[in-house]
């Protein structure tokens, strides 16, 4: 996989205002030193993790995550930990986006995307990163004449990309839920958080534990570990229904310490709807 930043750099341009190009990096093994810039950029984390040190503060960027970040952000980011970590990158003009922005209209709230402190970030399927990451890479078999296709291509996907973020925000500012919770909520959906345990998700909050379970409560009507047992049964779930993996393999694999347990706690759940035969 080549890294687009060898072939495409914004001073390619003669008229910097249409810029719109993209790279992948498998390994993120350097650095990057604090910094802002004239264009947009979003982040697209396909594996591994990576600290986002940005306008004063660090954010965690877990995979499937995508970042949007502004102008007038000032960052960094590296690999968090010893697991290589892969990442596509797209930058963009302010003019692109300017012109996105008044094509789709005020009614599309890509202007919230501009108003909080730190980017924006949210969390997508394992399946449509891939998708992404496809479409990226499938750019780099593009000959020079197919110029205007790569671009029209990327300004695509930029669109998209847009229009989740602006649902996510949207979805986020109308819930009844605090935004921490929906954060926390968010991130502990990953099997790398849920497999871990109620230690992972008290971690990832920081704040007490007894605040943790007080708004749980009171917001999600259950307990953290009720809600953790169910981010597994769910997956667990999934695993019945759309693999033949064994029952037993399920089991650990989605974070019970026993199969007894994940019996009783599935039949609780779901009933004897799924498959149970290794």
């Amino acid at each position: 996989m080549q890294d687009c930043y060898e072939r495409y750099r914004m001073s390619d341009y003669e008229d910097q205002s249409d810029a719109i190009l993209h790279s992948i990096i498998n390994e993120l093994n350097f650095k990057v030193p604090l910094h802002s810039h004239t264009y947009y950029e979003i982040f697209l984390i396909f594996s591994g993790e990576i600290y986002h040190e940005v306008n004063g503060e660090v954010m965690d960027i877990y995979t499937n995550s995508m970042l949007f970040i502004r102008p007038q952000d000032m960052h960094r980011y590296y690999q968090k930990g010893d697991s290589s970590c892969g990442l596509i990158r797209l930058w963009i003009s302010p003019h692109i986006f300017d012109s996105l922005s008044n094509f789709l209209g005020s009614s599309s709230g890509l202007g919230k995307l501009l108003e909080d402190k730190l980017p924006p970030t949210m969390l997508i399927t394992e399946l449509d990163m891939q998708g992404y990451l496809e479409r990226f890479e499938a750019l780099f078999s593009l000959s020079p004449a197919e110029e205007q296709i790569r671009i029209s291509s990327l300004k695509l996907i930029l669109m998209e990309i847009a229009l989740l973020f602006s649902g996510y925000i949207d979805q986020r500012e109308s819930s009844s839920l605090p935004s921490w919770i929906q954060d926390l909520c968010s991130k502990m959906a990953l099997k790398y958080n849920f497999t871990q345990g109620i230690d992972r998700l008290f971690q990832l909050s920081h704040t007490s534990r007894e605040h943790i379970s007080r708004s749980f409560k009171k917001y999600l009507a259950m307990t953290p570990t009720e809600y953790i047992k169910q981010l597994r049964l769910n997956y667990a779930a999934n695993q019945l229904a759309n693999t033949n993996r064994k029952v037993v393999d399920i089991c650990f694999d989605s974070g019970f310490g026993n199969m007894s347990y994940f019996y009783k706690c599935f039949f609780e759940c779901y009933g004897k709807q799924y498959r149970f035969t290794n």
